[in-house]
């Protein structure tokens, strides 16, 4: 990243909160030159947390560095191989409870799992066995954390 800007750039990692803290550190810093590289939540914290969210219009967005798309997948053992058999094993498990594992409450990983939920007329009990959609800590190895606690189908 050193090339293009002429000179070297530190990078730090503020996870946390769906970007709210990376956020909310530059906001409140008001150093010109530190950059926030953010995602879509940065447009959705605001409505999906309780707590003071740096507002989107207090940025100024200078590019689009990334076009991303989100993918759903199941564990190799999982009967189901394709999308349609997917949603016919979710919906066989109705009442039985079923949950699925993401970085973070809120933020678009979740809420497009919510939606798609909705969309699929999946049944509301797509949640872990605690009745909350399990969610791992960055910088962490989720993988063990999913595998080790049974949580995720």
């Amino acid at each position: 990243m050193t090339t293009a800007p002429g000179q070297q750039l530190a990078v730090e990692n503020k996870p946390g909160a769906s970007g709210n803290i990376a956020a909310g550190e530059v906001h409140c810093l008001g150093n010109p030159y530190r950059l926030l590289v953010a995602n879509s939540g940065l447009t959705i914290n605001p409505y999906s947390f309780s707590t003071t969210s740096p507002i989107p219009t207090e940025f100024t967005p200078i590019g689009l560095i990334l076009e991303s798309q989100l993918v759903l997948c199941v564990n190799a053992p999982a009967p189901a191989k394709n999308f349609q058999e997917f949603i016919a094993w979710i919906k066989a498990k109705s009442g039985k409870g079923f949950s699925y594992a993401f970085p973070g409450s809120g933020g678009d990983t979740h809420l497009s799992m919510e939606y798609f939920r909705e969309r699929a007329s999946l049944p509301s009990d797509l949640r872990s066995r605690d009745r909350q959609p399990n969610h791992y800590e960055w910088g962490h190895d989720w993988r063990r954390q999913t595998q080790a606690s049974g949580d995720s189908d």
